[in-house]
Formats: structure tokens, sequence, C-alpha cells
């Protein structure tokens, strides 16, 4: 019987590596851009206050945070896969964490600009649609950030929150970093007697096998550092409740779960009737399994 046992990130064939390179060359390429969109913050924030002022500072701000967003989304895709490329790796988590934090920084730099879409007049808001063609791009978001008025903060408590934001998703952050590197499934035996470590990525492979005693201890290994870490699950769960709460009630939702839907502009109603659709035919799920149970 013979074990095999998971490469270090640095003798994985690079055929089966991310290419990270077609988003940035190196980890400097990345810093680079990062402070050069930086400067384009910089540049944006020269609006505070004068984004209703006319049609042409209305989409100046629009194009100017399109592009803003573009860059980070690329600048913060890039860190992000840096880190789980190897999650145990110091200099990745360290990168991910400088992106991380300029995204919050540049968050609270740029919160005013929902604030003030919101204060124009609406008969104004048309005005400066008619005389701009070019607005026209941004009708959807214009219509779609009005409709959020009644939740939009004022300039300074929407920048406070742009600042909280890193401390906010902490839980999220923590529940990353605890499931992806810090988890030991040990290891279990595939369908010709060897032991392999389980993992996220050949999970599927052992709970999938035809043979029952393959997908048996797969299951069970699996869930095992869960079990053992289920307090600290739970309680990172809470507080990403508490957080998700907060923020909703800051904003003047009604609850966590009508502040996650209203982006998507999803009522509440069509979540109920998806549950009570599910709970209605749930029967039919039990008895696939007893089936199931039978046949094996």
């Amino acid at each position: 019987m013979a074990t095999e046992k998971l490469l270090p990130r640095d003798q994985v064939p690079e055929q089966l590596k991310w290419n990270l390179k077609l988003l940035f060359e190196s980890d400097e390429a990345m810093k680079t851009a990062l402070q050069k969109t930086l400067k384009r913050v910089e540049q944006f924030t020269k609006l505070n206050g004068k984004v209703g002022q006319s049609a042409n500072n209305l989409l100046t701000a629009l194009q100017s945070e399109k592009v803003i967003d573009e860059e980070l989304e690329r600048e913060y895709v890039y860190g992000f896969l840096r880190r789980d490329s190897d999650t145990t790796q110091a200099q990745a988590a360290t990168l991910y964490g400088e992106v991380a934090n300029t995204l919050s920084q540049i968050s609270a730099q740029t919160a005013f600009l929902e604030p003030e879409i919101v204060a124009i007049d609406e008969d104004q808001l048309q005005q400066f649609i008619a005389s701009e063609p070019q607005l026209n791009e941004f009708k959807f978001m214009l219509t779609k950030i009005r409709q959020q008025k009644a939740h939009i903060l004022s300039d300074k408590e929407e920048q406070l929150l742009g600042r909280a934001s890193k401390s906010l998703d902490a839980a999220d952050d923590i529940y990353n970093t605890l499931n992806d590197a810090d988890l030991d499934f040990g290891l279990v035996h595939d369908d010709n007697g060897n032991e392999v470590p389980l993992t996220h990525g050949n999970r599927s492979q052992f709970t999938e096998s035809q043979n029952r005693e393959v997908r048996k201890e797969a299951t069970f290994a699996y869930e095992k550092p869960y079990h053992n870490l289920r307090n600290t699950f739970a309680q990172t769960l809470n507080s990403f409740i508490s957080s998700q709460n907060m923020q909703a009630e800051v904003r003047r939702y009604r609850s966590g779960r009508e502040a996650a839907l209203s982006g998507e502009q999803i009522p509440e109603s069509v979540y109920d009737t998806l549950v009570k659709s599910v709970n209605e035919h749930l029967p039919l799920v039990h008895r696939w399994y007893a089936l199931k149970k039978r046949s094996v």
C-alpha cells in the first residue's frame, strides 16, 4: 500500500498552477498599478461636493469611478489568488492584506459619490441625461442607486463605514483563513487502497467513488476537523451575523436578510417562496435517499 504526499507549491508543475501573469507580471507590477489607482482616486476626490453641479461633473465622476473599480478588481483578484495559491505563505498573505487595506481606504475616499447622486433633484437629473448623451450608459446604475435612497447615509457616515469595512469583514476573512489554510483532513484510502491526503480539491473523487467504504471514510475524515473546531466556527458565524445585522440597522433596513437581498433587487417574498417550496418537497428527497440506501 502506497502513501501519496501533497507537493509543496514550488514543486507543483507550472501547467497546473494559475497563470497570474495574465493579470500582472509580478507582485511589484501589481503594487505599481495599485499606486496608480490611488493617484486616480486622489483626482476623483476633487469632485467631492461638486458631483451634482453639472452634467459634466456627474459624467466625469461616473466614468472615473468605473475605471477605478475596473483597476481595483484586477488588483484585488491578483492579491486574492496569490493568497489562495498558498494560504500558508506569509508574503502572499501580506500582499493580499495590503490590497484589502487599500480597498478599504479607497472605499472611504469615494464614499461621497452615492450620497451626492441621491441628493440630485429628479428633474435636474433628467435634464443632465438629456443634455449629456454619454450619461445613458449609467442610467441603470443611477436608477439603482436612487432606489436605495432610504439606505444611503450622509457623506461622513458613508466614509466611516468605508473605513470600517476591513474590520466589519474580519469574521469572513478569519473563516476563509481557517477553512483554507489550517484544516487538516488527514489521509484516506482511494479505490486502489493507497493512502492519499484529503483536501478540499480532491474530496469529490472520494465522496463520489463507487466504493461505499471509500465514500464513508472520506466523508467522516472531511467532517472531523469541522466538528473539532465547531465552537470556533460557530463564534465566527455569530460575529459575521452580528456585523451584517449592525450594518443593516445602520442603513435602516428591517433585517440583515433584507439588506443582503436589496442590492440585487430581490423581494424577501422570493426568498420565502424558495424556502417554502424546498420544505414542501423534502419528502421526495428523503424518499430518494431511502431508495439509494437500499440499493447500496
